[in-house]
């Protein structure tokens, strides 16, 4: 893990819509009491997906971001029991040495605007992070076109998660193949505009008719 100090803090980038951008936000100390200054100010520090990683936002108790952005890069595939045991110890440490009362997460990766299965894995795993003593203010997805925001309140608005691996699979199938949204049809009759692939076994409702 790398902490930077004062990094890519406050400053507007070539991609970034300079019209949408209020100039006031530009100061550091301004406290982000609501979702639309939070928005902004996530807007200009990232401003579209370059990499893949996780970014890591503190605020103290009067809502001002302190100089500090973690970026963790490497970020999995998944969310993970492992991946929250080290993200709680993470939090807890940040709070107890910079003062951090509330976290904001971006998740940065390159791609679409809808959100992917892994993606709404990474929002709930870390929009369920906060504590007794610190909160979590907002999880972000940035993508190619820009930045989606989340809370717990957002939740429900999600894709619903596909099956566990290994839940009435038969042998052969691809554990991690998302469901087919596809209205359920012999496999014979598939076209291959549900998004299904030959892969996706019984978890794609393509095969629930064969």
């Amino acid at each position: 893990m790398r902490v930077l100090l004062h990094p890519r803090r406050m400053t507007l980038t070539a991609s970034a819509p300079q019209s949408d951008l209020d100039p006031s936000l530009l100061d550091s100390h301004l406290p982000l009491t609501s979702p639309v200054l939070l928005d902004q100010r996530v807007r200009q520090l990232v401003p579209c997906a370059v990499q893949t990683q996780l970014w890591l936002l503190l605020l103290d108790a009067d809502d001002v971001q302190l100089p500090v952005m973690i970026p963790i890069g490497d970020l999995p595939l998944r969310a993970s029991a492992a991946a929250g045991e080290g993200l709680t110890e993470l939090l807890g440490t940040l709070h107890r040495e910079f003062g951090a009362a509330s976290f904001v997460f971006i998740v940065e990766r390159p791609g679409p605007a809808r959100p992917s299965e892994s993606d709404c894995e990474w929002i709930r795993h870390l929009c369920a992070a906060g504590s007794e003593v610190y909160s979590i203010r907002r999880v972000y997805l940035c993508h190619d076109e820009g930045i989606a925001s989340y809370d717990e309140s957002d939740l429900d608005e999600l894709p619903p998660m596909a099956a566990p691996s290994g839940s009435g699979a038969t042998s052969g199938t691809s554990s991690g193949a998302a469901p087919c949204p596809a209205p359920a049809r012999p496999r014979s009759e598939c076209d291959g505009a549900c998004g299904c692939d030959d892969d996706c076994g019984s978890e794609c409702e393509c095969d629930e008719a064969a």
